[in-house]
């Protein structure tokens, strides 16, 4: 798993800060990534002054339901 960080802040800001937005994108756990809404977690940060993190996780297609069993 890969997590994503939308920030409209230097690093330092970052550092301070204790709220996040928490997205987790896709249509329905089978497509999609962080990539795929870098506009709408851009817009987010903007908006709420908060960091998004955006998790880029195994889907259906490349990982069945079962996949760690």
């Amino acid at each position: 798993m890969t997590a994503w960080i939308y920030f409209d802040g230097t690093e330092e800001e970052l550092a301070r800060q204790t709220d996040l937005v928490f997205d987790i994108p896709g249509g329905g756990f089978i497509c999609m990534s962080p990539e795929h809404h870098e506009e709408r977690n851009l817009r987010w940060t903007i908006k709420t002054k908060r960091p998004v993190i955006s998790f880029d996780y195994g889907k259906v297609r490349l990982f069945p339901f079962d996949w760690r069993v």
